[in-house]
This record gives C-alpha cells, sequence and structure tokens, in this order.
C-alpha cells in the first residue's frame, strides 16, 4: 500500500495515547522493524530510526536502575480510630 495514505505517528500518538517510550519498555527484544511492521499494518507512518535509536538506550538504562531497587524495612503501627457509628434518623411519616 502507499505510504502516503497513512496516518501521521505523532497523530496517532495523539488521537490513541501510544507512547513509544511505553512500547519499548513493555517489548524490549523487538527492533526497530517489527515497530514498523505493526504500524504499517494499522497505517501509520512508523517515526523516524534516529528517534527509536534514541530511545532504546535511555528506557533500557532507566529500567536497568529500578530493577535494582534498594529495600528499606519501615514497620508502620496499623491504627484505626474508631469512629462512632452515625445512625440515619428515619423521616417521619405523615399520615392523612
Amino acid at each position: 500500500m502507499k505510504e502516503h495514505h497513512n496516518i501521521n505517528f505523532n497523530l496517532f500518538c495523539q488521537r490513541k495515547g501510544f507512547n513509544l517510550q511505553r512500547w519499548i519498555e513493555s517489548n524490549p527484544d523487538l527492533t526497530f522493524e517489527d515497530l514498523k511492521k505493526s504500524l504499517l499494518n494499522i497505517k501509520v507512518m512508523p517515526p523516524s530510526l534516529e528517534l527509536f535509536n534514541s530511545l532504546k538506550p535511555v528506557v533500557l538504562n532507566v529500567k536497568d536502575v529500578e530493577e535494582k531497587p534498594i529495600v528499606k524495612k519501615v514497620i508502620k503501627e496499623e491504627t484505626k480510630q474508631d469512629k462512632p457509628v452515625k445512625r440515619r434518623r428515619r423521616r417521619k411519616t405523615v399520615e392523612k
């Protein structure tokens, strides 16, 4: 199919809420060619290869840092304050 009939990638991202950074995070093993094929199937012009290559290392580095979190033990005491139970008054019925 002719590529000039496909919609712009930025417009697609705005309308459908697509985020290339989140896509790379959820599919780190897929390549630009896989992204290109899937976008062309839904008639969207893929982003530039430079944009993809600039985001991929950033996302993967951030993901590596997030995988090594520092574990801190925090002891919280569960305190429940007993609130008095509020009861609604019944409506008085008007007898005719």
